[in-house]
């Protein structure tokens, strides 16, 4: 049997031209996490999700289902009021509590 681990949510398929606030917050609010990999994956990326965990647009969380431990290597996010207005998303995902 063969397992495929896969630490990506898309944001590093952006093209490093393409890389807007409201591009990864969109895929933040489908995905609700996104890996320490994919964030550091280059320095425009990295760069922008900084930016964005330090605003006010996300907040980050520990879901209850990650009992004794970290869940590394995710960091799990949920937009902020702000954050769905950037997108023009009504409101936060039911299973992002």
């Amino acid at each position: 049997m063969f397992f495929i681990d896969c630490w990506s949510v898309g944001l590093d398929d952006i093209p490093r031209k393409q890389i807007t606030t409201e591009r990864i917050l969109t895929i933040l609010q489908r995905e609700g996490r996104f890996s320490n990999f994919e964030a550091t994956a280059n320095q425009v990326i990295a760069r922008a999700i900084t930016a964005i965990v330090n605003s006010n647009v996300v907040e980050t969380y520990r879901p209850a289902s990650l009992k004794g431990c970290d869940g590394y290597p995710w960091t799990y996010v949920r937009l902020t009021e702000a954050g769905l207005r950037v997108i023009g998303a009504g409101a936060p995902r039911a299973d992002h509590k």
